[in-house]
């Protein structure tokens, strides 16, 4: 499976393909009123309404405009932009997914736990060149059905009968792209769509996909591990690219109870240094968001810088930082000082049969102290996704779904081994050491080992089976609520299939 971080947007692109869902909740809650049944259909169709006549109607004349002065061309001419369509799209994806894991970590008794997934997505994309080249508008909508099947996922976010139809994506955007003589393309988009930042640290789509597990204020169709609907619902995002450098200042904003609605505003920026590699820096404040959900929220900021490079042949770096910071603001918001970290080094030799390649990283994320109840200082992991593969960012098939840690109040040790005994096909094994940073931790400090297999069969058609070991290393620590069943060692098996027409 290969990387699917999106890459700067120059026309209308679909969500990368969905593997694996947001496992986590980064607060508490005890329940929210349930939603209108119709809820979401009055956002739809203002979405897709929107996103249509900003397509359309507002931005043509809008760019045109910018080109040719303040007039507006004749929509009767046969030249006209409104009537010179260039491009139309159309794509789909379906998926499902078979699991098995040998531990309820819902506490129900369920024993050995079985489910299935499953999702169908379809999407328009239309693209429009503009006269005198240079510029473009562009939008898409999608329309995405997912369903959960049989017990539910092993965490109990999911119940087995969640069934939803439900639109995706619905934004429009303009793509300019002669700006400062040619040395400056800008795009901006609005609308519903997935966004993300670095290798998805911090930032890799709205993935939280529960099902009714939680309550009816937390259903978003199921489909946990599949993490089918990753669009958040409300963006304006301005992309800036020249040169070496990269910008994009947005507004994001999730629609789901699960992210207690929490809309992010920020900058983030992208450096391509000759000879040294990419450094990234941003800067993300959470501009709106449910208090009564998650009220350490509330004017949180984080601090992010990041390095990508490959010093010598064969071998490649990454790490991130990024630092958390509040102000309290009344007894339920302390003030919030967190951290996370991590470093990573891979080797691949070159010209090596089997194409073998090693990883290994460390990671760290603060935990709160509860000596300090005036200050928080577990780390927020905000939007975080799945976007390298296998362990990043849920590091763990058993730990990063379902047992914890969730990215917080966690120090990880990763160890990846990978070989290819055909072009067609990687084989991984995974290994992962998990210690809690404070004594508040809701795990218990554990070893988790994934075999796992990627196929591409066709360019079209993906396969990947994959077994996982889970092993508390102590019967006593972690969560003061874990059963019996949480400390037990988990022989989990999951088959993941991926069509794209």
């Amino acid at each position: 499976m290969t990387d699917r971080a999106p890459a700067f947007v120059s026309a209308p692109t679909p969500a990368p393909d969905c593997r694996c869902a947001h496992g986590h909740v980064p607060w508490r809650s005890n329940g929210y009123p349930p939603e209108h049944p119709n809820g979401y259909l009055f956002p739809f169709l203002k979405s897709v309404a929107a996103a249509l006549w900003a397509a359309f109607v507002i931005l043509p004349v809008c760019a045109v405009a910018a080109q040719e002065g303040d007039s507006v061309p004749d929509s009767t001419s046969d030249s006209s932009t409104l009537d010179r369509l260039t491009d139309i799209a159309v794509d789909g994806v379906a998926a499902a997914g078979l699991f098995s894991s040998g531990v309820d970590y819902a506490g129900t008794g369920r024993g050995r736990v079985n489910w299935r997934e499953g999702y169908v997505s379809l999407g328009l994309s239309l693209t429009r060149a503009l006269s005198g080249g240079g510029a473009a508008l562009y939008g898409r909508v999608s329309l995405l059905a997912s369903a959960t099947d049989g017990e539910g996922d092993a965490a109990g976010f999911t119940t087995g009968a969640e069934r939803t139809v439900a639109h995706e994506d619905a934004y429009a955007g303009i793509r300019l792209d002669r700006l400062a003589g040619g040395r400056v393309t800008a795009d901006l988009s609005v609308g519903s769509r997935y966004f993300q930042i670095g290798d998805g640290f911090l930032v890799a789509g709205d993935a939280v996909n529960f099902g009714d597990g939680l309550g009816p204020a937390f259903d978003r169709g199921g489909a946990y591990w599949l993490g089918s609907r990753r669009a958040f619902r409300r963006t304006a995002i301005l992309r800036l690219a020249a040169g070496a450098a990269r910008m994009q200042v947005f507004r994001i904003g999730s629609a789901t109870a699960a992210q207690a609605r929490m809309d992010l505003g920020g900058v983030n920026l992208d450096y391509h240094l000759k000879g040294v590699g990419d450094i990234g820096l941003a800067w993300l404040r959470v501009l709106d968001v449910d208090t009564g959900l998650a009220p350490r929220r509330r004017g949180l900021a984080t601090y992010n810088i990041r390095y990508v490079g490959a010093p010598l042949r064969g071998l490649s770096l990454r790490g991130e930082l990024a630092v958390q910071r509040s102000s309290r603001t009344d007894a339920d918001s302390p003030r919030v000082r967190a951290f996370a970290a991590y470093g990573e080094v891979s080797y691949r030799p070159p010209a090596m049969a089997l194409s073998p390649e090693i990883v290994y990283r460390y990671s760290r994320f603060s935990g709160d102290d509860p000596a300090t109840p005036d200050t928080f200082e577990g780390f927020d992991p905000l939007f975080y996704g799945f976007t390298r593969g296998y362990g990043t960012w849920f590091q763990g098939e058993v730990a990063g779904n379902y047992a914890g840690p969730f990215n917080s109040n966690a120090h990880i040790h990763t160890v990846r081994l990978y070989i290819r005994p055909h072009r067609a096909i990687r084989l991984g094994l995974l290994g992962f050491d998990f210690a809690p940073r404070t004594r508040a931790a809701a795990f218990a400090p554990a070893r988790e080992i994934n075999l796992t297999m990627e196929w591409d069969i066709t360019e079209r058609l993906f396969l990947s089976p994959v077994y996982g070991l889970y092993s508390p290393r102590a019967a006593s620590g972690g969560s003061p609520d874990a059963g019996p069943d949480d400390r037990r060692d988990n022989h989990h098996f999951q088959l993941f299939a991926q069509w794209r027409f």
